[in-house]
């Protein structure tokens, strides 16, 4: 809305308005300047009867227009008005949608754990909203791909685990709460003292420590993202 032309439409019917209003008595002036004025009532009510016939009606006419040309600026500014309005409350809305999606985002964590008599692999949920783990996969350096690590050490493990207790999670969904977890891979010796355990333990974890997990997972509001984490964790310099 350019307040600028407004001004100058007002500014324009004015003095066209006082034009019109004066232009009838400088002709009527002009036409009867060498007569005396009259003190007859009559006279001077033809007088008023001759300007309102004249500027009068015209003026009245401009009247009738200028209310319709308020009428529609007044619309426009209304218009103008209603449309910041809506415009600054849906930046509002968006920044409180952004918000809430920030409050309610999962952050999803591969923990890993490696001591004498254990190697694990728990995934969990750090972020703030639910984690939707819609499905995830074990990629292998030689390009394979593995639904979990169950079908990975199937495939890539040559050598007996009898004496190992192992806990795979085969599960392609999950769904996991803030802060809480969930078990993917569990290496445990069925006894302690099983000299075989240790040479099977790192028999897998030469396999994993080759590998990456991909993540696909989403939000509540399903805003999808995809995760990568290799494992390089369980490389180590000496065998236990």
């Amino acid at each position: 809305m350019d307040f600028k032309k407004i001004n100058s439409i007002i500014i324009i019917g004015c003095i066209l308005a006082l034009f019109i209003a004066i232009v009838p008595v400088i002709c009527y002036y002009f036409q009867f300047r060498n007569s005396l004025i009259s003190s007859q009532p009559a006279d001077w009510g033809a007088f008023g009867d001759f300007l309102s016939g004249t500027s009068g009606t015209i003026l009245s006419f401009f009247a009738v227009l200028f209310s319709l040309v308020s009428l529609y600026f007044s619309t426009r500014i209304a218009k103008v008005i209603q449309d910041n309005e809506f415009k600054f409350n849906e930046k509002q809305s968006e920044k409180e949608l952004k918000l809430l999606h920030q409050q309610n985002k999962p952050y999803p964590y591969l923990d890993f754990f490696k001591h004498k008599d254990l190697t694990s692999v728990v995934l969990q949920n750090s972020g703030l909203g639910t984690l939707i783990v819609t499905k995830w996969r074990i990629k292998s350096s030689d390009g394979k791909e593995y639904p979990d690590f169950h079908k990975l050490l199937d495939d890539k493990l040559t050598i007996s685990r009898n004496d190992s207790k192992i806990l795979f999670n085969t599960a392609e969904n999950h769904v996991l709460a803030p802060n809480t977890e969930k078990l993917l891979l569990e290496v445990t010796p069925y006894d302690s003292h099983n000299d075989n355990f240790r040479h099977v333990q790192n028999a897998i974890r030469q396999i994993i420590m080759e590998t990456e997990v991909i993540m696909e997972f989403e939000d509540v509001f399903s805003n999808k993202t995809t995760m990568t984490k290799d494992l390089r964790f369980f490389r180590q310099e000496k065998k236990i």
